[in-house]
């Protein structure tokens, strides 16, 4: 029952996301599209975004990573499985979006967000920006497990960002994906439409 619902959790997660750009499309029909250029800030209601250092790592270098910085690997720390690649026999605490038995790839990305209201506001770190191939396709899975590792967060504090009036935050996204997936844009979805900015992609030395 446990695997059922984990299984169902992460296909409505993964649905979500899927159907966000759709959604916008049909909701808010006159929603303006925008490119930002990697060198300007995107906006997400009343936030201001800046995304600097995208780095990817291949398996070994974040191995050697996540050893410096003295965390466990997600697959080592959790049994877990990938979810086009299902072995029920075996068991698994949760399903991810990538093969963790394969030589993936981890793409870190550093971003700030600065709270311009005069207001406190809040969002969902899932819901603040995407990951995309392209304009219409789905988006790469915030990974969880590390997210909160690196950024220092207890589990309950890892799905949602509360910021003041004022206040400024830095954070580290990170996406576990299976190949090394040469262009790829961040994405961010509101009622006033959508942004689209191409990533500048550096390789871990």
């Amino acid at each position: 029952m446990a695997k059922k619902i984990c299984w169902g959790i992460f296909a409505l997660i993964i649905l979500v996301m899927g159907v966000r750009v759709v959604y916008v499309n049909a909701t808010y029909p006159n929603a303006r599209f925008k490119a930002v250029d990697s060198s300007e800030e995107m906006k997400y209601r009343d936030c201001s975004i800046k995304i600097d250092n995208v780095t990817y790592y291949s398996k070994s270098q974040w191995s050697k990573y996540a050893k410096e910085q003295g965390f466990e690997l997600e697959e080592d720390k959790h049994k877990i499985q990938y979810f086009n690649n299902i072995n029920r026999d075996a068991g698994y605490e949760y399903l991810v979006s990538y093969d963790p038995e394969s030589d993936y790839y981890v793409l870190t990305m550093e971003v700030t967000v600065r709270n311009d209201a005069d207001t406190d506001v809040s969002f969902y770190y899932r819901e603040l920006i995407n990951i995309v191939q392209s304009k219409m396709t789905g988006s790469e899975n915030l990974d969880s497990y590390y997210f909160a590792l690196v950024n220092n967060m207890k589990t309950e504090e890892s799905s949602q960002c509360k910021l003041k009036a004022g206040e400024k935050k830095t954070m580290t996204y990170i996406y576990v994906t299976n190949e090394r997936k040469p262009k790829l844009y961040a994405q961010i979805i509101d009622i006033k439409g959508y942004q689209l900015m191409k990533l500048n992609i550096e390789d871990k030395q």
